[in-house]
């Protein structure tokens, strides 16, 4: 989520130093103020594009301020992350397989504090996931009920043709991609800083821990959206994106907290 509800983990990876730092993980949902994902066999990619302070401000509540970029002043960048896993499993029930679509914006402090290098706050998350997409909304975090359909072909030469598509909720797209076999890069172990979205029922927080192969790059990848979707209307997205990409293919658990009440 978040990078995940982050903007993506790879944009989260690109901004932060690899630490490894384990994540508790069980099935115990605390009264239902906790979601525990275990996401298995995971295909993600990520790209980013700019918006301005002013339209930042506008989308994120005035207890947070937004990084600017740091090619870029006045400027701050908006990451976007789409992930398809065989297996995302929910507070210890049987996985299932799941695509999930986020993009966010790193956050430069909270409450007047800094805060650490890829401390992210999310601009929207969907997943087809039904029952995890109620979870999280009952934790009042915003979660988008899609659809979402992947397609991996093997082209030969070490190199697969990817193409997920995406619809409903305002954030319809295809990404198409052909990447590299991936299972001889660096394997990493990464944790990302705390996450936070300020939601109806208070505070919510979420860490990704992940074991993952990554290689920055290393996708050619077009992605269309809907000229009328948020991706493009809202969050500055063009209609149309092509170019290498950020591509990752790993393991990862997602726990994502109610902290504060209204």
């Amino acid at each position: 989520m978040v990078n995940r509800f982050s903007g993506g983990v790879a944009a989260v990876i690109a901004a932060t130093a690899l630490v490894i730092v384990p994540v508790e993980a069980g099935a115990d949902d605390r009264g239902g103020s906790v979601v525990i994902t275990a996401d298995q066999d995971c295909y993600e990619f990520a790209e980013r594009t700019r918006i301005t302070l002013d339209q930042a401000r506008k989308l994120i509540p005035a207890r947070y301020t937004a990084q600017e970029s740091p090619d870029a002043r006045g400027m701050v960048d908006v990451f976007m992350g789409d992930y398809a896993c065989k297996s995302i499993s929910l507070n210890g029930k049987p996985g299932r397989p799941t695509m999930v679509t986020m993009a966010s914006v790193n956050l430069a402090t909270r409450d007047g504090k800094p805060v650490p290098q890829g401390t992210a706050f999310p601009l929207w998350w969907g997943t087809d996931h039904k029952e995890l997409a109620r979870a999280v909304q009952r934790l009042g975090a915003p979660a988008r009920v899609i659809e979402g359909k992947q397609s991996v072909k093997d082209i030969g030469g070490g190199k697969l043709h990817v193409t997920n598509a995406y619809w409903g909720d305002k954030v319809d797209h295809v990404r198409t991609a052909v990447v590299p076999d991936l299972s001889k890069a660096p394997l990493h172990r990464v944790i990302t800083p705390t996450g936070y979205y300020q939601g109806e029922r208070g505070e919510v927080q979420f860490v990704y821990d992940m074991k993952l192969h990554v290689v920055f790059g290393a996708a050619d990848l077009t992605t269309v959206s809907h000229p009328r979707s948020d991706i493009v209307t809202q969050y500055g997205f063009p209609q149309v994106y092509q170019g290498p990409t950020d591509y990752l293919v790993g393991t990862w658990t997602l726990k994502i907290e109610l902290k504060r009440r209204s």
